[in-house]
């Protein structure tokens, strides 16, 4: 079953690994820049613009590796191998990816078109200018 995989396993391993882990990294470089309390606003937009590359580089890994998958399960299909031990775990994947993925296009909707909270909100600043996406996010603990 392995030859039907249009790239080697351990390939396909490591390259989204590595990917995966860039997307990380920017990911909390762009958090940590966004909640330091003497951040600067240069420093917060900064921080915003490593979150939205992240963002965008999670959803073009996650829809890559589903292409990969599908490419797989066709070919494996085409060679008539229907085994559940082979569908269970692809359509397991291709559920899980799906609920990550409208994760991330909410916190793309989130990141790209919420309002922003200013550096140092004087006495005047309103909390309900903020977009209600962040107003009434759930926190979970």
């Amino acid at each position: 079953m392995p030859y039907f995989a249009p790239l080697h396993p351990g390939r396909t391993l490591t390259t989204f690994g590595f990917v995966s882990s860039v997307v990380e990294i920017l990911n909390a470089l762009g958090v940590a820049m966004l909640v330091a309390p003497n951040g600067s606003e240069k420093r917060q937009n900064m921080g915003h613009v490593f979150m939205k590359t992240a963002l965008i580089m999670q959803v073009l890994v996650m829809a890559t590796f589903i292409a990969i998958a599908g490419v797989f399960h066709r070919r494996c299909i085409r060679g008539r191998i229907t085994s559940n031990k082979v569908q269970t775990p692809l359509i397991t994947l291709y559920t899980s990816t799906l609920i990550i993925m409208i994760r991330t296009v909410y916190r793309i909707v989130e990141h790209f078109g919420a309002s922003r909270v200013p550096v140092n909100p004087g006495p005047d600043w309103d909390p309900m200018s903020l977009s209600p996406i962040v107003r009434y996010e759930w926190y979970c603990e």
